[in-house]
């Protein structure tokens, strides 16, 4: 799950309580600061594309390969 925001522990555990709770849909609620999800599984890489969920409007994004950057 990506987040954007400075969050507290709190925030972050309601969060992913709604989002299991409402069947992985946030559409029209208060936590729009989630990004998207990445299901399991899904292999995501600077050469694959991937298919990630967007909480906010229930339905899939298909993201192009990008250079990905850990920090």
């Amino acid at each position: 799950m990506f987040m954007l925001g400075s969050l507290t522990k709190n925030e972050i555990l309601d969060a992913v309580k709604a989002y299991v709770n409402y069947n992985h849909c946030l559409k029209g609620m208060q936590y729009s600061f989630i990004v998207f999800v990445k299901p399991h599984g899904t292999a995501y890489s600077a050469s694959t594309s991937a298919q990630l969920w967007n909480p906010n409007t229930c339905t899939y994004i298909q993201v192009p390969p990008l250079p990905v950057f850990y920090r």
